[in-house]
């Protein structure tokens, strides 16, 4: 189960995150709303969020000092930057301070639960993103556990889903329709949303060569590496770590 908290004092915004969560993902608990600074304070020192959508229209504060604040209180927190305009400067602090994603309302419905399911891999969480909670009566959490379990611990390798059925010893056809039924995704997409994830934390806190961390999660071709992570997060991993840096070069949209 993961902790959400919503802070914004836009009701439609609120009102569309909580629909598409309620819809789409059975693992999310969303958290008391917070319409302030105050508010956000408050719920984050009495409740533990996992997952801020933090709304930097936010008008009783500077929403980027706000943010500095919540992740002092909770430094393992993961934050979605949620604007009403694309404004490369607001990307840019967004991704400095470490968060995931920086999304636009109106949402684009796919991007939104894309960016909601990587916050919940990147806490090394099983993400239960399903095309509707009432087609999924039950589930299989043991089998879907130790699916993802697998994935997290040998994302470095050469994985395969034949390699996954193995280890289960089931039938390959069998785990991916499995997979994809309890996950809401094909295996080969939550593998490699899994070692982008991964590949950006080695790009925030190592000074590792990019072929390094490229073999680190998994790629043995460090240029494919650098096409499946531009393909993902729109900008390469050289422009992701500079953002970092302190590099003030013009970077395309963190959205993908």
């Amino acid at each position: 189960m993961c902790y959400m908290m919503i802070v914004t004092n836009d009701k439609k915004v609120n009102a569309k995150i909580k629909d598409l969560v309620n819809t789409y993902f059975i693992n999310v608990f969303l958290l008391p709303d917070s319409t302030s600074y105050d508010d956000a304070i408050r719920v984050t020192n009495n409740y533990f969020p996992e997952i801020i959508l933090l709304d930097i229209t936010l008008k009783d504060a500077n929403p980027f000092d706000l943010q500095k604040k919540l992740q002092t209180i909770r430094p393992n927190c993961r934050f979605i930057t949620i604007d009403h305009e694309e404004n490369f400067s607001h990307i840019k602090q967004s991704m400095q301070l470490g968060s995931l994603d920086y999304l636009t309302f109106p949402f684009n419905e796919q991007e939104t639960l894309e960016s909601i399911h990587r916050a919940i891999i990147s806490l090394n969480q099983i993400s239960l993103l399903g095309k509707s909670t009432k087609d999924r009566v039950s589930t299989n959490n043991d089998m879907t556990y130790s699916m993802i379990d697998y994935i997290h611990t040998n994302y470095q390798n050469q994985l395969t889903l034949d390699k996954l059925a193995d280890y289960l010893h089931l039938n390959k056809y069998y785990v991916s329709n499995l997979f994809k039924k309890e996950t809401g995704m094909t295996f080969n997409n939550y593998l490699t949303d899994y070692r982008i994830e991964q590949a950006k934390v080695l790009l925030k806190e190592s000074d590792d060569l990019l072929a390094d961390i490229s073999h680190q999660v998994g790629y043995s071709d460090p240029a494919y590496f650098s096409r499946i992570f531009k393909k993902k997060t729109n900008m390469s991993p050289i422009s992701y770590r500079q953002l970092y840096y302190g590099d003030t070069r013009p970077i395309v949209s963190m959205m993908n």
